[in-house]
């Protein structure tokens, strides 16, 4: 995310992703996950962190658990905005790379700082 890199963070996910925002519906596949990403990612710089991360590992399932926080601000000028909460990642492994398959985020909607 900090590096705006589109591409590179969908391939984190599994073609079958099921991404739960904090609202609105859920983003469904690897493409609706793109078409959904693009435009948060042409207008806006990233400042993520995470903290408190915690790991259950199931063999071929991964569990993680965390805190975050990203600022964004807009590309186009303007006061950045922060969205800060947990989020809950399920990671499977495809052949030999992790990739998330189930991502809810529990987050506050965006607010200016």
């Amino acid at each position: 995310m900090n590096s705006r890199d589109l591409e590179g963070y969908v391939d984190l996910v599994t073609d079958d992703i099921v991404w739960i925002p904090p609202v609105g519906a859920a983003v469904v596949g690897r493409q609706g996950f793109r078409d959904w990403l693009k435009p948060f990612f042409s207008s806006y710089s990233y400042e993520y962190t995470s903290s408190d991360e915690r790991y259950l590992d199931a063999g071929e399932w991964v569990v993680e658990y965390a805190n975050f926080e990203t600022r964004m601000t807009p590309l186009s000028g303007g006061g950045p905005m922060s969205h800060r909460g947990s989020y809950t990642a399920i990671w499977r492994r495809d052949s030999s790379t992790w990739r998330i398959e189930r991502y809810i985020d529990v987050g506050t909607l965006l607010r200016p700082d």
